[in-house]
């Protein structure tokens, strides 16, 4: 059934393409927002990814640093796999570039 342009089933395609491309974006079903738990979990993700968009505006490896060390506490929390490789991309032992960094950090954030 479509209704005023609604169709559920290419909404669904449409849906699951978006977090295809974009699935490290923090991306949640409306109804589910009433829940409080997961309405934080999305707030939080969101001031994260925008204090990271901050830090990669200026490109400097204190940036990435300085977002590493202020949100290493609710990143570790989320996933501790996922944190202890953000940390190895911040050591930089393999002594990349910092835009190659901001490239590796992003996709595991």
């Amino acid at each position: 059934m479509v209704f005023w342009g609604f169709d559920p089933k290419k909404e669904a395609v449409f849906g699951g393409m978006i977090l295809e491309k974009y699935g490290n974006l923090a991306v949640e079903e409306d109804l589910r927002l009433k829940h409080g738990a997961i309405r934080e979990h999305l707030l939080r993700k969101l001031y994260i990814l925008s204090d990271f968009r901050a830090a990669k505006q200026e490109k400097s490896m204190k940036k990435l640093v300085d977002f590493h060390t202020r949100n290493k506490v609710q990143l570790k929390a989320y996933n501790q796999k996922q944190m202890r490789i953000l940390g190895r991309i911040v050591a930089n032992h393999e002594h990349y570039e910092t835009e190659k960094l901001y490239d590796l950090y992003e996709p595991v954030l």
